[in-house]
């Protein structure tokens, strides 16, 4: 007897194809739930500024402005403080080594001069008396040699021949011995006329080294004088162009009070102040190019300050060739220093939302372009116009670049004409 088999309602590929549908229709109910609660912000067009993502050639580089200075600036200081008598230069003018800027006086120093001139004369008078006394000490002393050693010859030439006599017995024995004693005696004078005209001559180079000096010190004591007094007239000690002159007829100066300022204008350097986000790329001698009035000069790093403040770091540019350019001091300048070789990148283009972002996440358009939504990003280098795209964003999207200050907690924007 045939048994009646019943058909399975739920078949296996009944069970897949419902699963298949209830998958997609939780994925269409789950996206329809998420976007309706994410936080959305209606935005006004006209308040934004939307740009286009290109491709294209990258140069890593930035551009800063920065002020023309002189490459040496000399101080002009008061050596010793007076009163302004004359004025020979103006500020700005263009002076030469040498020149004669002003003359100041000085009263106490001219009387200070005079007593050390008087006291310098009294000590080399003093040291020519002694000098003569000296000689003619010394004359002496040979004097009373050339006696006692002529008498000395005469007593010992009487003493040899008192010997002989007294040998043979044709003298007495008392005249012999006063011939030798008297012999002795002016033996024993000129030795010690010799010995005090050794000691005198010690004593007289060492009493003349001491007045040397003497005389020296007080030689050295005016000089530092009358340098001080010639610093009373302030030369140009370069040629450049005298700046800062700030003085007055009558006026009083003290001794290192700032006179005046001389730039040196022969050559020329640019100080500029660089973000400390590129403390670690820059570096001396890197090249770069000035722009002031449509013109671009050659120029490379000569010095790097080592200390930041308020967020950046001060740098010096020494020009390449200058030519005759009438520059200005305190002209400004476009500097633009390449850190890197041109490359093919996307490009996002610059704008206020990296203060809001950090560069992390941008807003991007939809095709309708009637919303925007919140989107991750990834950036490298950047230059003044554009930033390098790493990953995140396709050539051809429209992104909003202005500030996002209003709606920077959003994560879809309605955009509308209104």
């Amino acid at each position: 007897m045939d048994k009646i088999i019943k058909k399975k309602v739920w078949t296996k590929q009944r069970i897949f194809v419902g699963i298949s549908l209830s998958l997609i229709l939780i994925l269409i109910f789950y996206n329809l739930v998420f976007n309706q609660y994410r936080y959305t912000e209606t935005v006004k067009k006209h308040t934004l500024t939307i740009k286009e993502v290109v491709t294209g050639d990258f140069l890593d580089f930035i551009a800063v402005t920065g002020t023309l200075h002189p490459e040496r600036t000399i101080i002009l200081d008061a050596m010793e403080g007076g009163r302004v008598e004359e004025i020979f230069s103006t500020e700005g003018q263009l002076i030469k080594k040498g020149e004669v800027i002003l003359r100041l006086s000085n009263t106490n120093l001219q009387m200070n001069m005079m007593n050390r001139e008087a006291e310098l004369a009294d000590q080399m008078n003093n040291l020519r008396n002694t000098r003569l006394l000296m000689e003619q000490n010394k004359l002496s002393l040979y004097g009373q040699l050339y006696d006692s050693e002529h008498i000395l010859l005469q007593s010992k030439r009487d003493y040899n021949q008192k010997k002989e006599l007294f040998e043979n017995k044709l003298i007495s024995k008392n005249e012999y011995l006063n011939s030798f004693e008297e012999y002795l005696l002016f033996e024993k004078k000129t030795n010690l006329i010799k010995q005090n005209i050794v000691q005198d001559s010690i004593f007289r180079r060492v009493q003349i080294e001491q007045l040397n000096e003497s005389v020296k010190r007080l030689q050295d004591n005016l000089k530092i004088i009358r340098d001080k007094m010639e610093g009373l007239t302030i030369k140009a000690p370069v040629s450049g162009q005298l700046s800062s002159l700030n003085v007055e007829i009558g006026e009083s100066k003290f001794s290192g009070e700032r006179l005046g300022v001389i730039n040196v204008i022969d050559n020329f350097k640019i100080q500029a102040n660089i973000s400390e986000y590129y403390l670690n790329r820059i570096q001396s001698g890197l090249q770069a190019k000035a722009e002031s009035d449509k013109k671009e000069y050659p120029v490379h790093i000569s010095r790097i300050h080592p200390e930041v403040k308020n967020g950046s770091f001060l740098v010096e540019f020494l020009f390449e060739n200058i030519g005759n350019e009438n520059f200005r001091i305190g002209q400004s300048f476009v500097v633009k220093i390449e850190l890197g070789s041109e490359k093919q990148a996307i490009l996002l283009p610059k704008g206020a939302f990296f203060g809001n972002t950090g560069g992390q996440w941008i807003f991007v358009m939809d095709v309708q372009m009637n919303k925007a939504y919140k989107r991750e990003i990834k950036l490298n280098m950047q230059n003044p116009d554009y930033y390098e795209v790493v990953s995140g964003l396709n050539v051809g999207d429209k992104v909003i670049v202005s500030s996002y200050d209003n709606f920077k907690d959003a994560e879809i924007l309605k955009i509308v004409n209104e």
